[in-house]
């Protein structure tokens, strides 16, 4: 029979891995979208998915800090609004749809 993992390894990795992995299971209970939480939570740690939520955090974050360096935006708040050089607040929504990221 194979050694299970020590207490707080996932899929080999270290801890972080688990708790991102805990993360994405709550995440998807919260949702609804998740029928096999244990299916889900092994996958998570095989395959180091993230949560939902700290995906998107990241996108927002990556089309900010371009957006900011192409002088398109100036700051954001809350997520949810950005503001244009001369102060006009928009939706993050609508700036991002007319300024995609380059890829």
């Amino acid at each position: 029979m194979p050694n299970a993992p020590n207490a707080g390894e996932c899929g080999g990795g270290a801890m972080p891995a688990a708790g991102e992995a805990i993360a994405r299971v709550k995440e998807a209970l919260q949702q609804g979208w998740c029928q096999n939480p244990t299916g889900l939570f092994i996958k998570s740690c095989k395959e180091s998915l993230k949560p939902i939520k700290a995906l998107v955090d990241n996108t927002i974050t990556e089309w900010f800090n371009w957006t900011y360096k192409n002088c398109i935006v100036i700051a954001m708040t809350g997520g949810h609004t950005a503001f244009t050089p001369d102060g006009v607040p928009v939706s993050l929504q609508k700036m991002m749809e007319l300024y995609p990221m380059a890829q």
